[in-house]
């Protein structure tokens, strides 16, 4: 999710305290799909911290998960552990908000803001996501919900993740027709 708060979450892996409560070992690797996957080194990667954008999909020509070519590096995985970042809609907005000061009123960032409000178009990402992440079952070790908080919380009940996402949410607070659009994209993707 954009602005959930991945870059301060990966800049706080310099602790040992918080990368040994989520099992990050020392010497892991960070990249991001957008500049890491071309400097990765050849051969075996014992842990990498892998950068996702959620969101990276939305309003681009991959249009799903399933078709990002970035999560490929997923299947080479032995043993894979997610960790789901994620925030209230109403701390997204004002992330968001915070880090964009001057945009395009018709921009994927101004689209995203709006769209942060809105509780389906937040369910719709996040269901996504967990979707897409079955396809790497047999692999997954360990899969948590952490909220992007002072103290990292680990959500484990779904109905309590859903209650924190939907917090200063509105269901009618995005236009309609951006998201009957958006949604049916995604259908042919």
């Amino acid at each position: 999710m954009t602005s959930v708060g991945k870059s301060t979450f990966i800049d706080r892996l310099k602790s040992a305290e918080l990368r040994q409560r989520f099992g990050i070992p020392d010497g892991y690797i960070a990249i991001t799909p957008i500049s890491g996957l071309d400097t990765l080194v050849t051969g075996p990667i014992n842990t990498l911290v892998f950068h996702y954008d959620l969101l990276r999909p939305f309003g681009r020509p991959v249009q799903s998960h399933g078709r990002d070519p970035a999560l490929h590096l997923l299947s080479s995985a032995e043993k894979i552990t997610v960790i789901t970042l994620f925030n209230s809609a109403e701390e997204l907005v004002k992330r968001k908000s915070k880090s964009e000061t001057t945009i395009d009123p018709a921009s994927r960032h101004r689209i995203l803001l709006k769209m942060y409000r809105n509780s389906e178009f937040l369910d719709s990402w996040y269901e996504a996501w967990f979707d897409e992440m079955q396809k790497y079952a047999s692999s997954t070790v360990s899969s948590l919900h952490v909220r992007t908080n002072d103290n990292y919380d680990i959500v484990a009940d779904h109905n309590e993740f859903r209650r924190i996402l939907h917090q200063g949410a509105d269901a009618n607070s995005a236009p309609t027709e951006l998201i009957r659009d958006f949604f049916d994209s995604r259908e042919h993707g």
